[in-house]
């Protein structure tokens, strides 16, 4: 889980990781809307 803390950190600086992040959270929603 430490390389995912390291993730989440990098989408503060890093805009298109973020951009990235908000689209594969679109598709896990879609597969699980639980999620």
């Amino acid at each position: 889980m430490g390389s995912l803390e390291r993730y989440f950190k990098g989408l503060i600086t890093d805009p298109q990781g973020f951009q990235a992040f908000l689209r594969v959270t679109d598709f896990f929603q879609k597969i699980c809307p639980r999620y």
